[in-house]
């Protein structure tokens, strides 16, 4: 997939309403929500390539299966969201292995799971055996099947929330290093980097593992 209009060989804004650091999933997803809304100029900033970081090497899997009610409700607008999207989402299912000591939490999750709208159940050993005979469940006692989970490509995934965004006016910039951010008493002023200064008031940065560096700039 190629993105159109990665303006990597162009002068940066002088200034921008919103600056993200990252062109992750994160990074592009934001970007692509906001234009949404009209929120105003905003510019994404990435060091290397779109989706070169640690988003490429995810298994981008999408499920609804979390332990609290607040994860639970931001796992289910998220499939939702690939649902009625035209990204493919592949629902092939997961299974949660657990041993026997875990018994008691796991039905205690899985019923939180399903009072909240997951479609979710417990399974013995002989039902992990029949969905997937390969398995060792030596050490097994229960697991839980979550038939409607499933995967995306997160190369693909990112690509087209950064597409989107680029064609609801988002300036994306590749081979951008945000190398420090200046500040003021009454809050960000600036941002530099390896290609010049962009002044802006917000800034969001979604770099990832690299985040702490750049927040202690």
């Amino acid at each position: 997939m190629k993105l159109q209009n990665i303006l990597n060989n162009t002068d940066l804004p002088k200034t921008s309403d919103l600056v993200i650091i990252g062109g992750g999933v994160i990074g592009c997803s934001i970007a692509m929500h906001l234009s949404k809304t009209g929120f105003g100029s905003i510019t994404l900033l990435e060091k290397n390539a779109i989706s070169s970081g640690a988003t490429s090497k995810s298994g981008a899997m999408i499920r609804e299966f979390y332990q609290t009610d607040f994860l639970i409700e931001m796992a289910k607008e998220s499939k939702t969201f690939f649902e009625k999207s035209d990204i493919n989402f592949i629902k092939n299912g997961r299974i949660y292995l657990f041993s026997k000591e875990n018994t008691d939490s796991v039905n205690n999750n899985a019923k939180l799971n399903q009072n909240l709208g997951v479609n979710i159940e417990v399974i013995d050993k002989d039902q992990i055996q029949k969905l997937i005979p390969e398995v060792n469940t030596n050490d097994v006692s229960l697991g839980l099947f979550e038939p409607e989970a499933g995967y995306v490509d997160s190369v693909e995934t990112t690509y087209k929330f950064a597409q989107t965004g680029i064609d609801n006016g988002v300036q994306i910039f590749t081979n951008t290093t945000a190398e420090s951010i200046e500040l003021t008493k009454n809050g960000v002023q600036s941002i530099n980097t390896n290609k010049g200064k962009i002044k802006t008031k917000i800034i969001i940065n979604a770099s990832g593992a690299w985040a702490n560096y750049i927040n202690k700039s």
